[in-house]
């Protein structure tokens, strides 16, 4: 496998603009030239016969010219961007300027290369990105200009929001699937309309653009349904690899977004269709990780086991990298200097050897697969094709484990049987790796999903304490470090969902336990756990923590 390839479109191929210069824009709008006169060809009447073969020859050849330059104006104009509509993006013109106040030649000049010089930087962006319609008509599929917008939504916005690592693969991959497949095509558009939504709705900027795109999504999820449902009436096209991933795809759609009777009949044709397309060792390894993927969703959706097996082959396919799982030891893993106190908190903490082994085994993992996501945002070169696959796999792990909820106290080190003892902590701590593994790296948090998951984890916490109306108290049974992470992290899951005072609640409580004041001592406490900077996730960071502080209990 090689690693993904630099992409062609490199941001430090500018063009060099000198002041006074005369540039040319590519794709651009200069101002329209004086219309060439037409062409003449004059005959004299008196000589033209059809004896005259010269000039029948000068005849035949002006026409012939005439219309290959036609033909060749013909093309180019059937290239040429469409006008976009009225404010469907900002006009690039001279700066403002302050009333009463004129700037000097030199200022002027400036003010006049550097908007040529954003121009014709932008434009070929511009041409092909979400304002422009497709000037080669690539995609088997009658597009608008909004629908353009919500495929460029899902190449360079929704697909690294939702995928680990290797966005660019991703996205292009994607892309050669659905420009051929309309079903499939509309299947992601439907996603990416209600990404835009949510992002708008959450945000606040613009309430009225995300209903209209909230009405967009619902308008493609039907019509993606009436496609695949004709596609499945034909017994040849039902069984084709293609029909099979955009069943998948709809179903994992369909799960981020909380619609469970969907997800329950989705499921169940996808089982159906890969039955009958002869199993799923038939299927190349992305089609398997996109049936997988699903099959996670779904699965988190509901909080019950994955329903497909994980095939040999796939699994020896992601795991030929011994060196990611050299668990054994932490100097296997370059740290970064950051990152020094992961997990220390965990491994360290007297609780540790009273969990099951499984559980014990999941954090290793986990604290390998946080270190090597951090590493590969810094380093993306490392990165190999069938690294997403990894997350895949440890949350299928995770959804197919249960521990039973108990309510004895907490084995210690010190303990002779602590490794044997059944922990309480067991099955509150998978759900928090799940939700981790949603918000921090597959970045689902804006999708309804996290309703339900936070609330499986809410669940879990309150089946620890007897006294339900204060269960956040209950130091006997849960460490105030180790809960203070745990409710955080649910905190940040269940932003803008039902339970998320719940956990503001207890998050205010354990934060008076734990004597702390500010955002650099919470911070700090987080660290030793798993917890790591994202930057995008510094506003949701900064609500969580002002709600706790502010929060009278």
């Amino acid at each position: 496998m090689e690693p993904p390839q630099q992409s062609p479109c490199s941001t430090s191929s500018r063009p060099s603009v000198s002041s006074g210069s005369s540039v040319e824009l590519p794709y651009g709008n200069p101002a329209p030239a004086k219309a060439a006169p037409a062409g003449f060809l004059f005959v004299d009447s008196q000589v033209d016969n059809p004896q005259n073969h010269a000039l029948k020859k000068e005849k035949q050849s002006f026409v012939l010219n005439k219309y290959f330059r036609k033909k060749r104006q013909a093309a180019i104009e059937r290239i040429k961007p469409s006008t976009p509509a009225a404010g469907t993006r900002p006009r690039l013109g001279p700066r403002h300027r302050v009333a009463g106040k004129e700037g000097d030649e030199s200022q002027q000049t400036s003010d006049n290369v550097d908007t040529i010089t954003r121009h014709a930087a932008q434009s070929l962006t511009m041409y092909l990105s979400q304002g422009y319609t497709d000037p080669f008509t690539s995609v088997a599929l009658e597009m608008s200009d909004p629908t353009y917008s919500y495929f460029y939504q899902f190449r360079v916005h929704t697909i690294p929001a939702c995928y680990p690592l290797d966005a660019t693969r991703i996205s292009t991959y994607w892309w050669r699937q659905g420009i051929t497949q309309p079903a499939l095509l509309q299947s992601l558009l439907f996603l990416a309309a209600g990404h835009q939504a949510s992002l708008q709705i959450s945000s606040g900027n613009s309430s009225q653009g995300g209903l209209r795109q909230l009405r967009d999504s619902l308008r493609l999820r039907i019509d993606a349904l009436k496609r695949l449902q004709n596609i499945i009436q034909d017994p040849i096209s039902a069984v084709a690899e293609s029909t099979v991933l955009a069943v998948a795809t709809i179903a994992t759609i369909e799960a981020v977004n909380a619609n469970i009777p969907a997800v329950e009949a989705h499921m169940k044709g996808l089982k159906r269709l890969i039955k009958l397309m002869g199993g799923l060792e038939l299927g190349n390894h992305m089609f398997l990780s996109k049936v997988y993927l699903s099959d996670v969703k779904s699965a988190a959706l509901n909080n019950t086991p994955p329903i497909f097996p994980i095939l040999p082959k796939w699994r020896s396919a992601i795991m030929r990298y011994p060196k990611m799982f050299q668990i054994t030891g932490q100097e296997e893993l370059k740290i970064p200097e950051a990152l020094s106190n992961l997990g220390r908190s965990i491994f360290d903490a007297p609780w540790f050897l009273g969990l099951e082994p499984s559980m014990r085994t999941f954090f290793r993992v986990f604290f390998c697969l946080v270190i090597y996501y951090e590493l590969a945002i810094l380093a993306p070169e490392l990165v190999m094709p069938t690294d997403n696959d990894l997350y895949i796999l440890l949350e299928y792990q995770l959804l197919s484990t249960r521990y039973p909820l108990t309510t004895t106290t907490l084995a210690t080190a010190d303990d002779e049987d602590g490794i044997n003892s059944q922990s309480p902590l067991n099955e509150p701590l998978r759900h928090t790796l799940l939700l981790y593994l949603n918000i921090r790296m597959w970045h689902l948090q804006p999708f309804p999903l996290m309703q339900h998951m936070s609330a499986a984890l809410k669940e879990s916490l309150l089946a620890l304490s007897s006294n339900t109306s204060a269960p956040h108290l209950s130091t006997n049974t849960i460490a105030p470090d180790l809960l203070f992470w745990i409710l955080f992290v649910g905190g940040l899951a269940s932003q803008g969902y039902e339970c998320h005072a719940w956990f503001v609640k207890g998050l205010s409580l354990t934060a008076r336990v734990l004597e702390l004041e500010d955002w650099t001592q919470a911070r700090a406490v987080l660290g030793g756990f798993f917890y790591t900077d994202q930057p995008a996730q510094r506003r949701k960071e900064e609500a969580l923590w002002s709600a706790v502080i502010s929060n009278e209990g």
